[in-house]
Formats: structure tokens, sequence, C-alpha cells
């Protein structure tokens, strides 16, 4: 199954200038998961924030937000709608 990556026209231009600079703030993650859903009915939520996740921290490298979601996961998740 593929992803549908329409979601990034739905994020505000600032946080996508933050992902594209690899300095996104840990509820920016939020935001975008849950637009990546909205896009993706098919994935739950936390498939959406998985795949977010992965890609500010491993592909972005952004340890700092790493870090911070990593504490307090569930909490991150659960804004997911």
């Amino acid at each position: 199954m593929e992803w549908n990556d329409s979601w990034r026209d739905k994020i505000p231009s600032d946080m996508l200038e933050r992902l594209a600079e690899c300095r996104n703030k840990a509820t920016d993650v939020i935001t975008m998961a849950t637009e990546m859903h909205k896009c993706n009915p098919e994935r739950t939520a936390e498939e959406c924030f998985v795949r977010m996740f992965e890609w500010v921290t491993d592909w972005n490298n952004q340890l700092d937000v790493e870090e911070k979601i990593d504490s307090n996961w569930d909490w991150y998740l659960s804004r997911v709608k």
C-alpha cells in the first residue's frame, strides 16, 4: 500500500521550512502526523506518527526532537487524530 503524501500541501509553510532545514519542534510531528493520517485514512494514527517520527529523527537526524518525544511517546501519539 502506497502512502498519499498530499498531506504536505496542508502543512503551514513555516513548518515545512523547519522540516527542510532539520529544525522541527516536537509538536510539529503531531501536526504533520495528523495531516498525514487524514490523507491516509487506511493507516492507523500510530503508523502515521511513527512514519513522521522516523522522518524527523532518523532521516533528518533531529535528536533533540527524538529525546522529547521518546520521553513522552504516549502523550504525543494520543494527540494524533
